[in-house]
């Protein structure tokens, strides 16, 4: 797709934040670093009520599990939201985050294409992501371990870290 640059796959219930400077600005930052995909920490509403049109009524999110404080206020409110569930998680979604993928074709000639609405790469470039460091985050380097993406950039530059997945 020649006017397509960057994909990003979101839900019908989440937004895509920019940072401060710009959604254009962004994505230019990812490109000057070489930066072919990045993924986001996702944010999850927290709805009062049940609700049909939460862009209009949620004004409550709840951060990544790693942005909240290590504190024992941190830990309390960690603890609240986890026994609203049964499952005593968190979250009640998802907290692996959402990607965007650089389109455009490959040295090889190859087109970037997802292979997950969470991680977008082709797993056959996964080599070319680890070696080159075209693979960036915003989640904390400590997380990635557990996450299995020890092979990620955890970025902490404002104008990565500053957009977010609603």
């Amino acid at each position: 797709p020649g006017s397509v640059d960057w994909m990003f796959h979101l839900d019908h219930d989440e937004l895509f934040l920019p940072p401060p400077q710009g959604l254009q600005a962004h994505f230019k930052h990812l490109e000057a670093g070489n930066c072919r995909l990045c993924l986001y920490q996702n944010f999850e509403a927290a709805p009062r009520d049940h609700t049909t049109t939460p862009f209009v009524d949620v004004n409550l999110f709840k951060i990544p599990s790693g942005r909240v404080s290590k504190t024992p206020l941190g830990a309390a409110g960690m603890n609240f939201w986890a026994q609203r569930t049964k499952a005593r998680n968190y979250f009640l979604y998802y907290d692996n985050g959402k990607s965007a993928v650089r389109i455009h074709k490959t040295q090889s000639g190859k087109d970037i294409a997802p292979t997950s609405v969470h991680l977008l790469y082709p797993p056959d470039d996964l080599e070319e992501l680890i070696t080159g460091k075209h693979g960036w985050t915003t989640f904390p380097e400590h997380e990635l371990s557990d996450m299995n993406l020890t092979w990620m950039s955890s970025c902490h530059e404002e104008i990565v870290v500053g957009a977010k997945v609603l």
